[in-house]
């Protein structure tokens, strides 16, 4: 596909909204350290001999390169970037010489370094069908689109997603779905040091099932898991589309809600200990369960997100301590 022109690669439809919330899901925006992604991209220059490839990932306004072979790899302007057509399109797109494409002929990477002529990019589906980048193939010299090429590319591309749902996986707690600890560790500190930079509200919730020793006491430690499963469950279902939660502990949860400020955080706190109880009475076979919250905000003396989350967990126990099923702020 190289010749349709009637489409804006920036309209944030309703469909693109859907898949910038899923991008946040998926956590890409940073990129990660993988060498198999390296050794596609190595690949992918040897099968179509061509001087250059990349695996991006297309943000709201941005383009991340999550790994290149024979182009720098950094953040550029969405505006500028070729395979943010391929996610506009939900296809691949082959552009055999970009100075006679209208789409391309002034765009700066044409222009200028690294002078684009040959683009063929194909995309980068997720399981639920939503294209977060695409893996694509560059030359400074003009060629032909070859169909064996593009099914290159795609098979490729079949295995960047692998990877990239590989790295997920082992990300997450496999019996409750939040991100394991260090990679909620991982993500919190890039969204601490992103807020104190950039002056934003930042917020996180402790969350800790009250009583959770005498529900495995009593009901064994398989219903117990049922129970985490369904604490988990309901704070993923919560979240709005950036907000993610961790399994810091046995029993122990947190939720971090970038852009809230201390009294939203609270608000939020009490919705979601009313919804976490109330899921528990519509559950069969599940003992009533309640929880207790402590909130905590950015402040302006905090060095690290640790320090957030230790206040958390001070109003945690606060909450804990005054009878429990509650929230607390610090």
């Amino acid at each position: 596909m190289h010749g349709r022109t009637d489409y804006d690669h920036l309209a944030l439809t309703a469909r693109e909204l859907e898949r910038l919330e899923a991008l946040e899901r998926y956590g890409l925006e940073d990129g990660y350290t993988d060498d198999a992604l390296d050794r596609i991209t190595r690949l992918v220059t040897t099968a179509l001999e061509v001087r250059s490839s990349a695996i991006s990932v297309i943000g709201k306004e941005t383009q991340w390169l999550m790994s290149t072979y024979g182009l720098t790899r950094c953040a550029s302007p969405r505006c500028d970037s070729f395979c943010s057509h391929v996610v506009a399109l939900d296809q691949h797109v082959g552009v055999p010489d970009a100075r006679r494409d209208i789409r391309f002929a002034g765009n700066p990477l044409v222009t200028g370094h690294p002078d684009i002529r040959f683009y063929l990019g194909v995309p980068l589906r997720t399981a639920e069908g939503f294209v977060v980048g695409a893996l694509c193939a560059v030359d400074d010299r003009t060629q032909e689109i070859q169909e064996r090429h593009v099914e290159i590319l795609t098979d490729l591309a079949a295995l960047v997603m692998d990877r990239i749902e590989l790295h997920l996986a082992a990300a997450l707690d496999g019996l409750t779905g939040a991100l394991r600890h260090n990679a909620f560790l991982s993500e919190a500190g890039r969204d601490f040091q992103r807020a104190a930079r950039n002056g934003q509200a930042l917020s996180c919730l402790m969350i800790d099932a009250d009583h959770f020793k005498l529900v495995n006491d009593r009901f064994g430690h398989a219903k117990g898991d049922q129970v985490l499963a369904l604490i988990g469950g309901v704070c993923k279902s919560f979240c709005r589309a950036g907000d993610y939660t961790g399994r810091v502990g046995g029993e122990e949860f947190c939720v971090m809600l970038p852009g809230v400020a201390a009294e939203g955080a609270l608000a939020i706190a009490e919705r979601l200990r009313v919804q976490i109880h109330a899921a528990s009475l519509a559950a069969p076979d599940l003992p009533a369960v309640t929880v207790s919250i402590g909130v905590a905000t950015l402040g302006s003396g905090d060095a690290a997100i640790s320090d957030v989350m230790a206040r958390a967990d001070r109003a945690l126990y606060a909450a804990k301590h005054a009878g429990r099923n509650r929230c607390r702020s610090a």
